[in-house]
């Protein structure tokens, strides 16, 4: 899907397209710089999801509660299944929108703190 096309003219996005391509029985492990003209510019090594679904599982069972460990270990467990959602569902633009997220609590206490000073 392409964002942010002109609504005239010829039709030329604005926003960059990034596509993924999957290459089976490739006999060495150098990864190409160039691919139909277009510059390569993120690759992941095959079954790296499949490893991740491992870890993300035994992270739920910590955010869950699922285990011997501290209470602190399933809070902060649960905040990397928040950042792991918010960057599948904004790339990693999650990360300036957390910051703007803790800039706001910041103001937030902030004031509060002013206010019970007074």
């Amino acid at each position: 899907m392409q964002v942010n096309q002109p609504k005239g003219g010829t039709v030329e996005a604005t926003t960059p397209r990034y596509d993924t391509i999957v290459i089976r029985g490739a006999k060495g492990s150098v990864v190409p710089k160039e691919v139909d003209g277009g510059e390569v510019v993120s690759w992941s090594r095959g079954h790296e999801m499949a490893a991740m679904f491992a870890l993300e599982e035994f992270v739920e069972d910590l955010a869950a509660g699922d285990c011997s460990y501290p209470a602190f270990i399933a809070v902060r467990a649960q905040k990397v299944l928040d950042l792991m959602n918010l960057r599948r569902d904004h790339g990693w633009n999650a990360d300036e929108l957390l910051a703007n997220t803790a800039d706001q609590e910041c103001k937030k206490c902030s004031g509060a703190r002013g206010a019970s000073n007074v």
